[in-house]
């Protein structure tokens, strides 16, 4: 998928991909009011972040299709083999964009990517990790996908530039079973069913 994002506005998708996961602004509500101004020297005018929850700011989900998750370690306390966690995206407010493929990786003894890391996914626009304490092992875990596009409704250049929160949570077995996710826990690997579509729900929007 092809990046809609233009060098001319390279400062503001630079601020975009620095900005922490969304669930921290949930944290953050009470200590922030909704429009934050910031000010660089070579701005004239201030470029304001605002964050939204409201339909207006989008209005299609995120889909999640072809998941799969495997972690030998999981079934066998002996394997020095990664976990990854691949699957492909597709954002509903942006039909014309082409998926997106997305893996995330992390080795034995180590804690899954928490934050939005270079090359997870094959368009750079589309960032995605795995909230900090929220993978208990393959049949209970959740995934947060960011997607940034340009939306003209919004104004201007470079005031045009928007970016999407996402959740998704998998579980299975003790932790709740889902229809469309499945696992075989000898192998500790588990997976979307062929040919469904899993639904990201859209929470935030930064624009």
């Amino acid at each position: 998928m092809q990046s809609n994002i233009g060098s001319r506005f390279s400062l503001t998708r630079n601020h975009l991909q620095s900005l922490p996961p969304a669930s921290e602004y949930k944290a953050r509500a009470a200590f922030i009011s909704p429009v934050t101004t910031l000010f660089c020297s070579s701005v004239v005018k201030p470029l304001s972040v605002h964050i939204n929850s409201s339909a207006s700011a989008f209005s299609g989900e995120f889909e999640i299709s072809g998941l799969e998750i495997d972690a030998p370690f999981q079934a066998d306390p002996k394997s020095t083999e990664n976990t990854t966690v691949s699957f492909v995206f597709n954002d509903q407010n942006t039909p014309k964009a082409s998926p997106a493929s997305c893996s995330l990786t992390w080795a034995v003894g180590l804690s899954p990517p928490s934050q939005a890391l270079p090359g997870v996914c094959s368009d750079r626009s589309v960032r995605a990790w795995l909230p900090s304490g929220t993978y208990n092992g393959v049949a209970d875990f959740q995934i947060e996908v960011a997607h940034t596009y340009e939306d003209n409704t919004l104004g201007d250049p470079p005031y045009n530039i928007n970016t999407l929160f996402g959740f998704l949570s998998l579980t299975s077995g003790d932790a709740g079973e889902m229809s469309n996710y499945t696992c075989d826990m000898t192998r500790a690997n588990c997976r979307s069913v062929p040919e469904t579509i899993l639904i990201a729900k859209v929470l935030y929007a930064v624009s």
